[in-house]
């Protein structure tokens, strides 16, 4: 019976880490997962700064890589990746402005387009 409370603990525990507001522990701590950054000229084309581009992926970081592996943009339709977008700022209790620059870093992956490997490393182009 100790054993069963203490794997269902164990259990409550692992799955809590994408339920904390802390940029530490939880899922990221246990996996190596990071937001693709953006190419500096497609990052400038877009309007942000280098602050800007670290900051909109370090956000992506926190607030979506964290629970769950990157989905590209560019391997959606713009209205079905819309409709995750907007669910999943509200699942990852984004404010506003978090929700526009999250936005923004995302559209300007999807017009690099290809893999997230391409994105990262400029391979495969």
């Amino acid at each position: 019976m100790r054993a069963l409370s203490s794997a269902f603990l164990l259990l409550v525990w692992l799955l809590s880490g994408c339920q904390t507001g802390s940029a530490t522990g939880g899922a990221a701590s246990r996996t190596a997962r990071t937001a693709p950054q953006l190419r500096p000229a497609t990052a400038a084309a877009a309007g942000f700064s280098e602050e800007e581009a670290r900051h909109a992926a370090s956000l992506c970081d926190v607030k979506c890589v964290r629970c769950h592996k990157f989905y590209s943009p560019a391997d959606y339709a713009e209205p079905e990746w819309n409709t995750w977008m907007t669910k999943m700022s509200r699942k990852a209790h984004l404010k506003p402005d978090q929700e526009k620059l999250l936005a923004r870093y995302l559209g300007a992956l999807r017009t690099e387009g290809g893999t997230r490997e391409q994105n990262v490393t400029g391979r495969g182009r």
